[in-house]
């Protein structure tokens, strides 16, 4: 019960207010329809511009919540004892990962959702283009 109490202040947080959503779809929209390549992926352009919109969406959505976290994490040092201050720090890291990747996957459900490309084709694609070009041949 707990753990679902988290998850769901976890999913209220990173939900970005409704203008920004509907901004970043209105930007993604005007990218013209998805370009898609015969393999489900789109090409790297296209995923490429799509990320960045994300990204410019989600730096200025999480930046207040990220300071409170860096300035919770300072404070921990000023009021753990130095025995306890490296699991509450461990575990303040862990939150501030996983308020990122939330929010970046809410994102990313957002955006690609309002511009018709499916969760195998964003996956596919972030695989492609995300791995190191080495491993990849």
């Amino acid at each position: 019960m707990q753990k679902e109490s988290e998850f769901r202040k976890m999913l209220e947080m990173c939900t970005m207010d409704k203008t920004s959503q509907s901004n970043m779809k209105v930007a993604a929209h005007r990218l013209g329809a998805p370009a898609l390549k015969a393999d489900n992926t789109m090409t790297f352009q296209f995923y490429l511009d799509t990320q960045i919109i994300v990204q410019q969406y989600l730096t200025v959505f999480m930046e207040a919540k990220l300071e409170e976290f860096g300035n919770a994490r300072r404070e921990l040092k000023k009021t753990h004892d130095p025995t306890e201050y490296d699991s509450a720090f461990d575990k303040s890291l862990k939150d501030s990962a996983q308020y990122e990747d939330t929010c970046r996957q809410m994102a990313h459900s957002s955006l690609y959702e309002s511009i018709k490309i499916d969760r195998e084709c964003f996956e596919k694609s972030h695989q492609q283009y995300s791995m190191d070009p080495i491993k990849r041949a």
